[in-house]
């Protein structure tokens, strides 16, 4: 069978919220987690997105951002992006006067109408436990379409991307930043234009783990995909065609092909 790839050719390549908890009640502040913003701001508005950060947010106010993205028209949207940096537990992560599941703030944009059938990516950049993994020493031994309706599930086209594997910490630099936002930010920008996403992710575990190899810790990258096609982040066209409902089309001008993505804090 033919490999489909999603439309990455709207108007817009989409929004990347980054959501940035520095503070996490009266822990020490996440000191790196700024080398971290930086890096993924650099990588996805190189790939076209609109960044937004979003800083030190409480419970009410996460839900309530990703409640306000979910109810935006994301009809000329390629996809939507969420990147989560925080301290977290297996299902859940910190704000600043809690923590709030995964779930509450993954279901909005899930069942976002206009996001339907669209990729909606997850980079969660959190402890799920508080296993420490040693590692073990082994010895190498290599020698939808416009013309028909579709059914389409909330549960569909989710990507979710962790820095490490269910009840393990995850590790951060405190000058640096986080070792798997570093790998993942390095490839999204070498190779996120020509290769598949959930490929460059296979790099990102192996490139990680490996960064850990002189260490006395480990950590392994994972993530679960329900994306129904293959994602690359094409360079945008500079022409789109633009088909008009008595069945004519014409060529026109993307404004937004190749131009970087603005950049917005708050």
């Amino acid at each position: 069978m033919k490999e489909e790839f999603y439309n990455m050719n709207h108007s817009r390549r989409g929004e990347c919220l980054i959501i940035n908890i520095k503070h996490v009640g009266t822990e020490e502040i996440r000191a790196g987690s700024e080398q971290d913003v930086q890096r993924l701001t650099n990588s996805f508005s190189f790939l076209g997105f609109e960044v937004i950060e979003k800083v030190d947010l409480t419970k009410e106010e996460i839900i309530g951002e990703i409640h306000t993205l979910a109810g935006k028209n994301h009809y000329d949207d390629d996809c939507f992006v969420c990147v989560i940096l925080s301290h977290g537990r297996e299902g859940y992560v910190h704000t600043t006067d809690g923590e709030v599941s995964l779930s509450t703030l993954l279901d909005p944009i899930k069942n976002c109408k206009s996001l339907l059938g669209k990729p909606k990516l997850f980079f969660i950049q959190a402890c799920r436990g508080n296993r420490i993994d040693y590692g073990n020493l082994v010895q190498d031994g290599s020698p939808r379409s416009s013309e028909t309706l579709q059914k389409l599930s909330s549960e569909s086209d989710v990507l979710i991307a962790y820095a490490t594997t269910p009840d393990y910490v995850s590790w951060r630099d405190k000058r640096k930043g986080s070792i798997y936002i570093e790998v993942l930010c390095e490839l999204l920008r070498l190779e996120g234009t020509e290769t598949k996403l959930t490929e460059l992710l296979q790099k990102v575990s192996n490139y990680t783990s490996k960064y850990f190899a002189a260490s006395r810790y480990c950590q392994v990258p994972c993530y679960t995909s329900s994306l129904s096609k293959s994602l690359v982040f094409h360079m945008k066209k500079r022409v789109v065609m633009v088909m008009y409902n008595d069945g004519t089309y014409s060529n026109v001008s993307n404004p937004k092909a190749y131009t970087n993505a603005t950049y917005s804090s708050a």
